[in-house]
């Protein structure tokens, strides 16, 4: 079985190898690991700060989070972790593990959304919802009921405030490719 280790920059080991897989260090100095078919975060001298646990941990993401897997994750769900290991959010199997400008899709439709720390982004549920793009907005539609004080079935933008600003009436579906462009 083949194990992974870290060189440091005189190409010397400052890790030795012991692991299954590891991942980039994020700014604050840990990294995701696997041994053992488990994953967990170490430290820059190879020291366990989250003791191997998950069935998956991701690469830290631009705000200090990373997304988790939990074992049996359809049952368990999933959620985000910070650099210290604990749970920030905690969501169940549906919960995106692409969080842009600090917010996360809750559910695979993008019925509802959460915040870096773990809070709804808005009490309006759409009935779809993208992605948050790189420019803090995602395309989404309103139900054909229940949608608060908006109008039903209309599209519009999900701002990361979670204001709801809505498109031309006259729209049918707004196409997005994977940076958020309409």
């Amino acid at each position: 079985r083949q194990q992974f280790g870290y060189i440091n920059r005189k190409g010397e080991w400052q890790i030795p190898p012991r692991f299954n897989t590891l991942l980039n260090f994020s700014d604050a100095g840990v990294a995701p690991a696997c041994e053992d078919k488990l994953y967990g975060l170490i430290d820059t001298q190879g020291k366990w700060v989250l003791q191997p646990k998950y069935a998956s941990i991701c690469e830290f993401n631009k705000d200090g989070l990373a997304f988790f897997d939990e074992i049996n994750s359809w049952d368990n769900g999933h959620g985000y972790v910070n650099a210290k290991g604990n749970v920030v959010i905690k969501s169940g199997r549906h919960l995106s593990n692409a969080m842009i400008k600090g917010i996360a899709r809750a559910e695979y439709t993008g019925s509802q959304y959460l915040t870096i720390t773990g809070a709804k982004l808005s009490e309006v549920y759409f009935s779809w919802g993208e992605h948050f793009s790189q420019f803090g907005v995602a395309i989404a539609r309103t139900r054909d009921r229940d949608a608060g004080n908006l109008p039903s079935n209309r599209w519009g933008l999900i701002n990361a405030n979670g204001s709801f600003n809505l498109l031309s009436d006259t729209l049918q579906e707004p196409l997005t490719d994977t940076n958020g462009w309409i």
